[in-house]
């Protein structure tokens, strides 16, 4: 079993690209953190452990979580020389996340140290391949960058509700960024910016719904299904499906989901260090 520390992203790509790819939607956080992750080396951190053609791999971008997948049939050898390695270097991180099967290895082994993480937020992968023909409101979906408005407080509630980690003093600076990237989008009923969406984590073959969010007095109205219909039709135009994360204890958001067409394929999940 060999266990490889990488301190630049693009070495981490470059020895682990071929398996990331080949499980795309599953390490999409690997292949996109990693990428942007380049040139900034001082906030990378990567590692791979690999045995008889199956790899555990590591990967953080501080401040945020160390993210964690495995194309292994038995992650637990792989997880347990992982945190032995964590331990030795002096590394254990304080928020872990990734695939189901993988991070319930992860925990077992840093248990086993006598290290605790609880579990803070679980969601669940979606996919759509083809887009269910259900009828959405008569509203287009506007680019975000063409209407005069501020999205900071979509930006803080949507994390809020999805139990992310939110620095009100840099939100509006990063709504106001993704506002900009061209890749926000929001429907507008009678002048009222009523659902935002987003597009996020392009892979080789796929693309991500991201930032879905609308405010509780327009909920229950259909903005958000007609929202997310129409992003999932532009990407699915360009790619093989599109995907997002839906959290596991939200029947709403998931029903909408659903209806679209979004199938579960993978369990997200988060955990922070007691």
């Amino acid at each position: 079993m060999k266990i490889t520390l990488y301190d630049h992203a693009d070495d981490f790509l470059k020895d682990n690209k071929k398996i990331i790819e080949s499980n795309s939607l599953k390490a999409d956080l690997m292949y996109g953190n990693a990428h942007s992750s380049l040139g900034k080396e001082d906030r990378f951190f990567g590692a791979s452990v690999k045995d008889n053609g199956e790899s555990l791999l590591s990967i953080q971008i501080l401040p945020y979580a160390r993210v964690h997948f495995s194309d292994c049939k038995n992650p637990e050898p792989f997880t347990d020389a992982l945190v032995e390695s964590y331990i030795e270097q002096n590394n254990v991180p304080d928020d872990i996340s990734g695939d189901k099967k993988t991070m319930e290895s992860l925990v077992n082994a840093f248990k086993k140290h006598g290290i605790e993480y609880a579990l803070h937020f679980d969601m669940l992968k979606r996919k759509c391949e083809t887009l269910a023909g259900v009828p959405v409101l008569d509203l287009k979906l506007m680019n975000a960058e063409t209407i005069d408005f501020d999205f900071t407080d979509f930006y803080i509630n949507f994390a809020d509700d999805c139990s992310l980690d939110c620095d009100p003093d840099t939100a509006r600076e990063k709504a106001a960024a993704l506002k900009l990237s061209g890749n926000l989008f929001a429907l507008v009923d009678n002048g009222s910016v009523v659902t935002m969406a987003a597009t996020s984590r392009k892979t080789h073959n796929a693309r991500a719904v991201n930032f879905v969010y609308t405010p509780p007095e327009h909920r229950g109205k259909g903005y958000s299904l007609c929202c997310v219909k129409q992003l999932t039709e532009a990407i699915l135009k360009d790619n093989d499906c599109a995907f997002l994360y839906a959290d596991i204890n939200n029947p709403i958001s998931n029903h909408v989901y659903e209806k679209l067409g979004y199938e579960v394929f993978d369990e997200f999940c988060h955990y922070k260090k007691l």
